[in-house]
C-alpha cells in the first residue's frame, strides 16, 4: 500500500497507513469477516472406507435424457470415487444408490454429506448413533438402550445352525490360502 501511495503522495508514513486502516469502517468489516486461521492438523485416515463423503451434482440445466443429477461417493483415504446418474434427488433414489455403494464396499465408519434430505436420513442417523463417542465412552445407541445395535446376520431370525454354515470372511480367506 505504501508503494502505491508513494506514486501519488509524499511524506506518508507506515504509521499513517496503520492509523487509516484502524479507522476505516469497510477495512474493519473486511477484517472481521476474514476466516480465522487455517486447519493446523489435517484429517488423516489410515483405513479404506473409514471416512467417505457423498454429494449430488445438479445437471438439471443440461440433463442427459432423464438423468438430471450425478451422485458422487468418494473415499477420503484413496480419493477413489464412484459416480452414479440419477433422475431425481428424491431420498428413495439416493438411498438405493447409497446402499449399492455400501453393499460393494461396506458402510464407512463416517459418512460426510451436506445433510440434504435426499441422503436417507434414517440410515445416516443409525450410523451416527452406533458410532463410538469418546465423550460418553460408548455409542449413543448403547447409552440410550443399554446394548449395542443389532446388525448383521447374527441378529436376524435365521436359525443358528444355518448361520454356522455360512462361511465368514476369515474362513473364506483361510480356505483360499489353503487351496494355494
Amino acid at each position: 500500500m505504501l508503494f502505491e501511495l508513494d506514486k501519488k503522495y509524499k511524506n506518508i508514513t507506515q504509521a499513517d497507513v496503520k492509523l487509516y486502516l484502524n479507522l476505516c469502517i469497510p477495512c474493519q468489516q473486511k477484517k472481521k469477516s476474514q476466516k480465522k486461521g487455517i486447519v493446523v492438523k489435517p484429517m488423516v485416515f489410515n483405513n479404506l472406507n473409514s471416512r467417505c463423503q457423498i454429494d449430488l451434482i445438479d445437471f438439471q440445466s443440461q440433463p442427459d435424457r432423464d438423468f438430471k443429477f450425478i451422485c458422487v461417493y468418494q473415499d477420503h483415504l484413496t480419493t477413489f470415487c464412484i459416480l452414479n446418474p440419477l433422475t431425481s434427488k428424491r431420498a428413495e433414489q439416493v438411498t438405493r444408490v447409497l446402499l449399492d455403494f455400501f453393499y460393494l464396499f461396506g458402510a464407512p465408519a463416517s459418512l460426510q454429506s451436506d445433510n440434504g434430505r435426499e441422503f436417507g436420513l434414517r440410515f445416516v442417523q443409525f450410523m451416527k448413533n452406533k458410532a463410538y463417542h469418546s465423550g460418553i465412552k460408548r455409542s449413543p445407541y448403547n447409552a440410550m438402550f443399554g446394548t449395542d445395535p443389532k446388525t448383521g446376520l447374527t441378529s436376524s431370525i435365521l436359525p443358528f445352525t444355518i448361520l454356522q454354515e455360512i462361511p465368514s470372511n476369515e474362513n473364506r480367506k483361510r480356505k483360499q490360502t489353503e487351496e494355494r
